[in-house]
């Protein structure tokens, strides 16, 4: 494939023969930029794609398209990028006991671990989809590594005796999903659509050594009314964590204090959604 990029999106290429893919980059005079990657036919000419994708841009960005970047994409390189709806990934919580109740059950003591480390003495069960880690005390017990609100009832119902229960809460619940297309990382556009949502106050997040390869956004002081908006129940997180990666993965971290029940992350599907469609847009 011969490709020629230059300004104001009069690049030209044509596919040799099959099918080729290929990832496009476009700088637009507002400094948002774009990557995308296509498959282009035989009968398809790059300009043409082009030509649709800086129209599209135009449409949503409000500025014209500068320059445009081509590139052949390997297979394998446009594999990774695949849109995935919202999934759970970590839900962690904490049960409070009575001090004075047995708290592990009989059953599976011999199952149990004593661990140490810095936050104390505990006794650890490992499960194939939920963790506990009773402190010393055993007066509190802290789940995590569930997927499924499920998963942690299975796990308190085989674990914890019932009477020495007095509430279980949940405090973060974890999901991810990855949009349509790569995301530029430099490009702080999204960034900007965060800070100018009146639904929350947000900023990025100064990146470390070891987040070099994604973009980090926080969201604090969640509008009330506008979580409300989404349905019944639901409490209003006290920090949200975006992270976003190059090939379109989002990790969003939901800091919340809310009552624990079965399918307890589906409540808060709204709040990851529309975090989603912000990143998709505007990315």
């Amino acid at each position: 494939m011969a490709v020629c990029a230059s300004r104001g999106g009069e690049a030209q290429a044509h596919v040799a023969g099959g099918v080729s893919c290929v990832e496009i980059v476009l700088n637009l005079a507002n400094k948002v930029q774009l990557c995308r990657r296509k498959r282009i036919a035989a009968s398809e000419t790059v300009l043409g794609t082009v030509a649709a994708l800086s129209a599209t841009a135009t449409a949503v960005f409000f500025s014209e398209v500068e320059t445009v970047f081509v590139s052949e994409c390997t297979a394998e390189r446009f594999d990774k990028v695949w849109q995935r709806d919202v999934t759970f990934t970590n839900i962690c919580g904490k049960v409070l006991h009575c001090w004075d109740q047995h708290t592990i059950q009989p059953a599976v003591l011999p199952l149990v671990v004593h661990i140490d480390n810095g936050f104390g003495r505990f006794f650890a069960l490992y499960g194939p989809n939920c963790n506990l880690q009773t402190s010393s005390t055993k007066t509190v017990t802290i789940f995590r590594a569930a997927r499924r609100s499920r998963d942690v009832c299975l796990a308190i119902e085989h674990a914890l005796t019932p009477e020495s229960i007095i509430a279980v809460t949940v405090h973060m619940i974890v999901a991810s999903a990855r949009v349509s297309h790569p995301i530029c990382l430099q490009c702080d556009y999204v960034d900007a659509v965060f800070r100018n949502d009146p639904r929350w106050t947000a900023n990025t997040v100064v990146k470390t050594e070891e987040g070099a390869h994604m973009k980090s956004i926080r969201v604090w002081e969640v509008s009330e009314a506008w979580v409300a908006s989404l349905g019944h129940g639901l409490r209003v997180p006290s920090n949200i964590m975006i992270n976003i990666t190059k090939n379109g993965g989002v990790n969003v971290f939901l800091s919340i204090d809310d009552a624990f029940c079965e399918d307890v992350e589906l409540k808060y599907v709204p709040i990851y959604e529309a975090i989603v469609a912000i990143i998709e847009r505007f990315t």
